[in-house]
């Protein structure tokens, strides 16, 4: 099972899922959508719950679903956290104090997964960097209300690069025909 980091090129955003195919689930988001995705970073890991984990530890930076602004830095920091979780579970005598309360709660939650006894636990997980590259992107459905950003307990509203061309083209044209009358 890999849990995979998906970079949107146009709004600089991660997607956060898993999948047994990294090249087929990066085919399937970039059929019919114009914005280039890259798998940027991915684990190879047998905890299916990770993915869980990860949108529980970024959900304040949540835009939409398994959207997430943050940025390639905190993804490196997270998947560190998980190789040390894996390797605390495997009876590496490592410690470690956590002064952020979310690390601590992700590699708690890592470590007392257990798996299923068909599944046998790897000591580390396989981590990629930039392992595929394809020019595909993934279909964002937005909903009908409008997308909040949350930074700092702030909101913000998303604006699409659509609407942004749209409302620019529209003012442009109300420019044009003000010019025109006078």
């Amino acid at each position: 099972m890999y849990v995979y980091f998906i970079h949107n090129s146009l709004t600089d955003n991660y997607k956060v899922g898993k999948t047994k195919s990294l090249e087929k689930r990066i085919k399937q988001l970039q059929t019919g959508n114009e914005v280039r995705l890259e798998i940027k970073r991915s684990i190879d890991d047998v905890n299916p719950e990770i993915e869980k984990y990860l949108h529980e530890y970024f959900k304040d930076r949540q835009i939409l679903n398994e959207w997430f602004d943050i940025n390639l830095k905190e993804i490196e920091y997270v998947i560190e956290l998980v190789a040390y979780a894996n390797k605390l579970k495997s009876g590496s005598p490592q410690s470690r104090n956590f002064d952020n309360p979310k690390d601590a709660k992700l590699v708690s939650r890592i470590l007392k997964w257990t798996p299923d006894s068909s599944k046998t636990q790897t000591s580390e997980p396989q981590i990629s960097n930039n392992q595929i590259s394809n020019n595909q992107t993934s279909k964002n459905k937005s909903p009908k209300k409008r997308l909040i950003r949350k930074n700092n307990n702030t909101e913000q509203p998303i604006i699409s690069f659509k609407t942004f061309l749209i409302s620019t083209l529209v003012l442009w044209i109300f420019l044009m025909f003000i010019k025109y009358i006078i």
